[in-house]
């Protein structure tokens, strides 16, 4: 599983959680709209790409699962949308990454 040796730590440290936090900050201006709207794609595309890889079988689950700060960045957003009742499709591919990485937790207890 190169991708996930390769690309989980980069993925998560350097675009994750950063534009986790960042998304929520209040957007008055236009450049902030556009920062936003860059956050937002950005998050969308390294969550999906997580999804993919979620898809690799249990030992990638896994490695998502001890990886540190991805859960905790993904619930971030999902409780910060579910505050601001803004649900699009980045929401949907962190509730799909968390489901992905927690269901075989689940099965296995």
């Amino acid at each position: 599983m190169p991708i996930i040796q390769d690309a989980l730590a980069v993925l998560t440290n350097s675009v994750i959680i950063p534009n986790s936090s960042s998304w929520d900050s209040s957007h008055n201006l236009h450049d902030d709209r556009k920062q936003h709207t860059h956050s937002s794609q950005v998050l969308r595309n390294a969550t999906g790409c997580l999804r993919n890889v979620s898809s690799a079988g249990e030992e990638a689950r896994r490695r998502m699962r001890e990886c540190d700060g991805l859960t905790d960045a993904l619930l971030y957003v999902i409780q910060t949308a579910l505050g601001r009742n803004d649900i699009d499709s980045k929401v949907c591919v962190c509730v799909c990454v968390c489901l992905c990485v927690c269901v075989c937790v689940c099965v296995s207890i």
